[in-house]
């Protein structure tokens, strides 16, 4: 127990434990219920606290979704705000490309990517390397070197 810092244990109206406090000009009081102890009896059930140790331990997440068939053509999407405080971890981009195409962060090329074809099914790539900025919202820009028939995300 800190220094400065005293408390009690009762049970019902009956103090069983006392640690008394220096005398302060400040006073702050603190109760919490514990169920399963009795007086002169043995203990059982339980209690529980928890803390959160540090907010910076937080894992949070963020997504520029697509859903279904987007369209032809290049397309761009706006990546919601990534607090200015953020570490990014991993990043990755996943979806069923229907050619090659190059992969930018607010203008700057993050890099080339082929997709792989099997079956109409998604692709993933690891973008952890790329750089994106915290404290706003970030541009995605997929632009596609094929055909314009082949340039779609399904």
């Amino acid at each position: 127990l800190p220094s400065g810092m005293g408390f009690s244990i009762a049970i019902g109206d009956d103090e069983v434990f006392r640690k008394e406090a220096p005398a302060n000009q400040n006073l702050v009081s603190a109760r919490k219920m514990i169920s399963g102890y009795e007086k002169g009896r043995p203990v059982k059930g339980s209690t529980a606290r928890a803390y959160l140790k540090s907010i910076r331990e937080k894992k949070t997440a963020s997504f520029a979704y697509f859903g279904g068939f987007v369209g032809q053509g290049n397309i761009s999407r706006e990546l919601e705000y990534i607090p200015s405080d953020a570490t990014i971890d991993n990043a990755f981009i996943e979806f069923d490309a229907g050619t090659d195409f190059n992969f930018y962060i607010n203008g700057v090329l993050c890099g080339s990517f082929s997709p792989v074809k099997v079956d109409m099914s998604s692709t993933r790539w690891n973008i952890s390397s790329c750089n994106f900025l915290t404290g706003t919202k970030n541009n995605l820009s997929i632009i596609f070197t094929g055909l314009l028939n082949e340039s779609f995300i399904a």
